[in-house]
Parts: C-alpha cells; sequence; structure tokens
C-alpha cells in the first residue's frame, strides 16, 4: 500500500527476484546459470507450507525499483518463467510485483549472457583447497583416523522414529563398532574386527565368530568417512580424478551462510556433484549426489584433534530423511587407557 510505501521511504532498501519453486536443485543451478551476470545470483532451498522443499533462483543487488522491474522482464523472457519482485528494508520483505513472461514481448538477448561459460576448474580446485585447510585434513588424515586410536559416539535419528547411539573404536588393528537402542525398534550388538577375524555379540551375548566379509562392509558403513560423508577425504583433492571436473557455477546458501557452489556433470562413469563452500570461513556445508537423490548438509562446527567436524550432519536420500549429532570425536594415544579392550582376547 501506498502509506507502507511513504512510511518506509527513508529508509534504505534493497531489490530482489526470485524466479518459481522447483523441484530438483539441478533445474535451480541451470536457471542461475541462464541468468548470467545480471545482479548477483544464488541457489535458495525453501521450506513449503504445504510441506516439502523447493529450489528457487534468487537474484540481489537492485537499489531502485525501476531497475529491479527492468531486470525481471528481461529475465522473464530470458528463461521463459515468471519472478517475483521484493523490497527488504532491513526490518522485513514486501512483495512488489510478478512479472510474467506471457506479458513481455521477445527481446534480443546479449550473446556474452547466452554463450557465458561456467568459471575455471583451477578456481574449483583452489576453493577444495582452501575447503581442506578450514576442516584441517591432508592426504594422510582419513588414514590416520581409521587406523586409531580413534573414537567416534554419534546420535543416529533414522526413519519411523527409531534413534540408536552407535559407536566406532579402532586400536592396533582392531574395530569395535557398537549399535545401542535408543528409542524404536532395534537390537542392541557389538561387532570387533581384527586382521581376517571378526566377532559378534548381541544384546549383552558372549562374542561369537562370524563372517569377516560381512562385518567388513558394516565396519565400512560405521567408519568415519561414513559418518561425515566426504570431509575426511577432501585432503586428497587434488589427486582424486573424479574431483578434477569440479567447476565454480555461481553462488547460494545453506541456512543463510552464503556458499560458493562447485558442480561436477554426470559422465565418464561418475554421477553428478555438487558441493557447497561457505564464502566465508571455507567450510563445507551442503553435499550432493546424483541430482539431489543423496545431500549432506553440515551445521554446527567444532575441533577436534586438529580436524574440525560437524556436530549435525542431516541427510536426504530419497525420501527418506536421517539425522546424525556426534557427540565425541577422538584420537591419540590418549583416547583409551592401557586396560581398554575393544573385543575378545
Amino acid at each position: 500500500m501506498w502509506w507502507m510505501w511513504m512510511a518506509s521511504a527513508g529508509m534504505a532498501a534493497d531489490f530482489y527476484l526470485e524466479g518459481p519453486h522447483l523441484a530438483d536443485r539441478s533445474e535451480a543451478v541451470r536457471m542461475m546459470r541462464q541468468v548470467g551476470t545480471d545482479g548477483r545470483a544464488r541457489v535458495v532451498k525453501r521450506f513449503l507450507e504445504e510441506g516439502g522443499w523447493a529450489y528457487l533462483v534468487r537474484v540481489e543487488g537492485y537499489a531502485e525499483q525501476r531497475a529491479a522491474l527492468q531486470a525481471a522482464e528481461r529475465l522473464t523472457v530470458l528463461v521463459g518463467s515468471g519472478f517475483d519482485v521484493l523490497r527488504s528494508d532491513g526490518q522485513g520483505v514486501t512483495y512488489v510485483s510478478h512479472v510474467d513472461p506471457r506479458d513481455q514481448q521477445t527481446v534480443a538477448v546479449p550473446e556474452a549472457v547466452l554463450d557465458e561459460e561456467p568459471r575455471s576448474q583451477t578456481e574449483a580446485a583452489q576453493w577444495l583447497s582452501r575447503a581442506a585447510a578450514a576442516h584441517g585434513v591432508g592426504p594422510d588424515t582419513l588414514t590416520a583416523w581409521m587406523s586409531g586410536p580413534t573414537l567416534l559416539r554419534l546420535r543416529r535419528t533414522l526413519p519411523d522414529d527409531l534413534v540408536v547411539e552407535q559407536t566406532f573404536a579402532a586400536r592396533e588393528g582392531g574395530v569395535l563398532v557398537e549399535v545401542v537402542p535408543v528409542r524404536g525398534q532395534a537390537t542392541a550388538s557389538r561387532l570387533f574386527v581384527r586382521g581376517d577375524e571378526a566377532w559378534l555379540a548381541v544384546d549383552g551375548g558372549s562374542w561369537q565368530r562370524t563372517d569377516r566379509q560381512r562385518a567388513g562392509a558394516v565396519v565400512a558403513d560405521f567408519s568415519p568417512v561414513a559418518v561425515v560423508p566426504f570431509l575426511f577425504t577432501l585432503g586428497r583433492a587434488p589427486q582424486a580424478p573424479d574431483l578434477q571436473t569440479l567447476r565454480v557455477v555461481g553462488r547460494s546458501d545453506v541456512g543463510g551462510v552464503p556458499t560458493v557452489l562447485l558442480e561436477r556433470d554426470a559422465g565418464g562413469g561418475l554421477t553428478s556433484l555438487s558441493i557447497e563452500v561457505g564464502e566465508g570461513d571455507g567450510l563445507v556445508r551442503r553435499v550432493t549426489l546424483g541430482e539431489s537423490d543423496v545431500e549432506h548438509v553440515f551445521a554446527d562446527f567444532a575441533e577436534h584433534d586438529g580436524v574440525t567436524l560437524p556436530s549435525v550432519v542431516e541427510t536426504q536420500r530419497g525420501h527418506r530423511r536421517s539425522t546424525v549429532r556426534l557427540l565425541e570425536a577422538r584420537r591419540g594415544d590418549d583416547v583409551f587407557d592401557d586396560a581398554s579392550e575393544l573385543g575378545p582376547r
């Protein structure tokens, strides 16, 4: 209303555009690329009132309403979808207008925008190196945490209201994986692997030999690289062929934190991959595999024996969501006392 506009006319305001809600993040990234250098475009993930999540492109950086409306008209023709124009004055957001492609005449799109190439793979490699430094991981970090002495304790919330506490402990060539039910239908168990042998104890029972190959698969699912996906392998990024084709494709945000978006297209036997690195601190905030089929979101970072890890990992696999809360992460000779026994003697 006009009186709202007059009341806030003396306050500094910014205008921005928002595109349509899209089901897949890959669609939003493609639209962001089409927008090119018109304003500052980024992908935003939004929770819908009717339930579920959607992705959209937000374009910021307009000081005047006229400039925002003109940009919306250009971009509407460019991408073939409508854009909302909104105004933010630092205290709230006001809806200004919706620009629909059916109301616009066809205009010539600058060739430079259509042909704009994503930024170089060299820049992506620099962001990966910065992320590795921010997390404190190097080429040998994963090996050190896997071999131990290492102790990881976490609480995992799974679908169907199932909550368990899990422990991964490694010492002197042996690895213990323990599961303790907290809520829901689950069985307490301990699994110990050393060399070519494996033992299993269920519901507080005694150790019994079990299949080594199957036990190894379970240990891998509970290991540091599985508890905190991707982050422990960052130190190997310069030598990892599957990360060499990542490119910087734009900007986004995760939970309100501005991020740089690195992306690899599917092909050559590799699935698509996107990594979002905090623009300010270099910490990895989100990793998405296979066109949003698997998404890991990292939050609440803390340092654990020189490595900066998220205290919370939210994982979405299709329509199933799980949450990991890291309770303890320690590595070094003082993790266990001399009398500690991880498994059977």
